[in-house]
């Protein structure tokens, strides 16, 4: 096991926190209340979502899907997205 610093900055105050980070891995889990957004942005890597509780409508490139405990949501490289919480959510961000 391995212990590792955390820090992150998002663009608004929402709850983050940074779980692991090595080399061009990274974990990340974001609680949201219902109503928060976090506006479009890309991410250079591989990303999944993990939602641990709740649900929340992901924006990818123009299409909308909601994601929940029952799906998980994967997006390539430099995919241009945003999301909106439907209830109060609890999500892993991993980022490969």
């Amino acid at each position: 096991m391995e212990m590792i610093s955390v820090s992150h900055t998002f663009e608004k105050l929402i709850q983050a926190k940074k779980l692991f980070s090595q080399h061009d891995k990274e974990i990340v889990q974001i609680k949201l209340k219902a109503g928060e957004v976090i506006k479009e942005h890309r991410s250079p890597k591989h990303v999944f979502i993990f939602v641990a509780q709740g649900e929340v409508e992901f924006t990818v490139n123009g299409e909308e899907v909601e994601v929940n405990q029952e799906r998980i949501l994967y997006m390539e490289p430099d995919e241009l997205h945003a999301l909106k919480a439907i209830t109060d959510v609890s999500l892993y961000v991993v980022k490969c």
